[in-house]
């Protein structure tokens, strides 16, 4: 005998107030000064905000990349982390990964780490392009 198989439907997402004022308030101090601040914020919404939100975090971080080589460590080390879980948010700023003669070691490893993560068929001609500058350079 063949058993009907009940189905449940899903009811949509809806989010707690709660939950939903953490993420308004939070959001101005991606425009914060200190660096600290705005990675704290990015962490919050990496871990809590829906799937939809979380490219607003974006363009902060990247601002964040012109500042001290700490602080662009740190940044790079959770870019590459959230490329590898969504890989299509930093596809639009590749160049944005792009080696400069002045960058450490460690600097340019976690940018290559993330050129290869965000590479896509579209994109891979470009990266490809960046990768034979790199090494017929002299560095």
């Amino acid at each position: 005998k063949k058993k009907k198989k009940k189905k449940k439907k899903k009811k949509p997402y809806s989010m707690d107030q709660d939950h939903r004022l953490l993420l308004r308030c939070t959001k101005p101090l991606l425009q914060s000064r200190n660096s600290a601040v705005v990675m704290a914020v990015c962490q919050l919404y990496f871990h809590l905000a829906p799937v939809g939100e979380i490219s607003m975090v974006i363009k902060p971080m990247l601002r964040l990349l012109h500042s001290h080589r700490e602080v662009q460590t740190v940044v790079l080390t959770n870019i590459a982390t959230l490329s590898l879980k969504y890989r299509g948010l930093f596809e639009p700023y590749i160049k944005s990964f792009f080696i400069h003669s002045h960058d450490p070691t460690h600097i340019r490893n976690l940018k290559l780490e993330i050129l290869t993560n965000v590479s896509t068929e579209s994109s891979v001609s470009t990266i490809l392009r960046e990768f034979q500058t790199y090494v017929s350079s002299p560095e």
